[in-house]
This record gives structure tokens, sequence and C-alpha cells, in this order.
């Protein structure tokens, strides 16, 4: 395959994979979750899951999160100081295992702020930039309204859950893009 074709973040991420000894899909007790009838994490392990918050005024509650795989917060005073905390208690964490902050109008609702930095988690969590890639997005401080769905299932998920703060989304682990017409 010619690199000349792909996009500028393939050239730049395609290589990337996990630092040793970290493992993105961490020992649980769940047996097994599933997204249209496919394996997203055999018993004994959980599915590489990513946190989004875009709740203003999580703060030190992103601490918690952590522990479930990496977050993304919404930049404000209150969840800054918590991410400065964290970002100084565990200086080996990177984007895949650790805590990242993204700034966003404030004018913006957090259906909006989801839709716009959907594409850039994507990239950062996705096939070209971790192995495994996430499977699943815990979304808090958002609703799932219809165009927020849409959105997601262009990504491919087809799974989604209502919690209590926001919700979950899943799917099947993602092909890289012409795999399926390559046999892969």
């Amino acid at each position: 395959m010619a690199t000349q074709n792909l996009p500028l973040f393939c050239l730049t991420t395609f290589e990337r994979r996990l630092k040793p000894g970290i493992n993105a899909t961490p020992k649980s007790d769940h047996t097994g979750i599933m997204s249209k009838g496919v394996m997203l994490a055999s018993m004994g392990s959980a599915p590489y899951s990513v946190s989004i918050v875009l709740d203003r005024n999580y703060g030190s509650r992103l601490r918690e999160l952590l522990k479930g795989g990496p977050v993304w917060a919404i930049d404000s005073p209150t969840n800054r100081e918590c991410a400065q905390q964290l970002w100084a208690e565990l200086p080996d964490r990177d984007h895949l295992d650790g805590i990242t902050v993204f700034r966003s109008a404030e004018d913006r609702s957090a259906e909006q702020m989801l839709i716009h930095e959907m594409g850039t988690i994507d990239e950062h969590h996705g096939i070209y930039s971790a192995d495994p890639p996430y499977t699943v997005i815990r979304v808090v401080g958002s609703t799932l309204t219809p165009e927020v769905r849409q959105l997601l299932e262009s990504f491919g998920f087809d799974s989604f859950s209502i919690t209590s703060g926001g919700f979950d989304a899943a799917r099947p682990l993602p092909q890289p893009l012409g795999s399926r017409q390559m046999g892969v």
C-alpha cells in the first residue's frame, strides 16, 4: 500500500502501540460484554474503555473514572485542578491510559461538545493508535440524543445503555479501513 494515499494522521499514528507493560484490557470480574452478539471482552477481562466527561464540575470524581481506563474531560477550573494532581501523581501515564483535558466553547451543550470531540477521541484510541482499540465509551454529563446516537453509530457503536450520569456505548472490535475487502 502506498503511504501517499493515507491521511496524515495515519502516517503519524499507524505504528504507535501501547507502551510495554501497559495493559489496555485490565482484569475485572466481568463475564463478558456483548455488542450485537459479538463478544467484546472474554471472561476475566474488560474491554478497552474510554470515559468522556462533559460535566464541568466533575472534579475529584475523575480519579475514580481513571481506574477504568483513559479519561477525556472538558476543561474547567474544577476538572483541570484534579487533572493536574493526577498528572503530577502519575507522570508515566499518557493519552492511552491517563487523563486528557479538552477545551470547548462555553456556549456549547454537552451533546455538541461530544459531537465536536468524538473524532479526536477516536483518532487517539482507535485502530491506528491503540492495540487493541477502544470498544466502549462511558459518557458522563450528556444525554443520548438522536444526533449523538447517529454520530456514534457512524463510529460503529451499536449498543447503548443509559446510566445515572449519562450513557455507555459499545461496539465490536473495529477493523482497519479496507480490511474487509482484503479478507483480513
